[in-house]
C-alpha cells in the first residue's frame, strides 16, 4: 500500500525536530546528555512483551513525550480508526501465538 505523501512529511518533520531537541540539549548541557537520552532510548527500545513478539515501546514513548502530545486523531478520529490502533487484542495475539485459534 502506498504511503500518504502528508504521512512522509509529518514523520520527517518528527525526526527533524527530535534532531533539534538532541541538539539542543547537546549545546545546553553538554553533549553526554544527548549521548546518555540516546542510550536510554535504545535501551528501551529492546524490552519485550511476555508472549509476544512486538517489543513494548511504552518506555520509550514516555521518555520522548509523546503521552503529552495532543494531534490530530485524538480529537477528530474515533478511537478504532487511528492508525497505531490493534484491531486485535492482547487476547488474541495471545491464543494466535499459541496456536489457540
Amino acid at each position: 500500500m502506498e504511503v500518504h505523501p502528508c504521512k512522509t512529511m509529518q514523520d520527517n518533520a518528527l525526526i527533524h525536530q527530535e534532531r533539534q531537541r538532541l541538539q539542543q540539549m547537546s549545546v545546553q548541557y553538554g553533549s553526554h546528555l544527548a549521548m546518555r537520552t540516546v542510550a536510554d532510548r535504545n535501551i528501551m527500545g529492546r524490552v519485550q512483551r511476555l508472549g509476544g513478539y512486538k517489543s513494548s515501546n511504552h518506555g520509550v514513548n514516555m521518555n520522548m513525550g509523546r503521552y503529552e502530545t495532543f494531534g490530530f486523531e485524538d480529537f477528530l478520529n474515533m478511537p478504532y480508526e487511528t492508525p497505531d490502533f490493534e484491531y486485535n487484542g492482547v487476547r488474541d495475539r495471545v491464543e494466535q501465538a499459541y496456536g489457540m485459534q
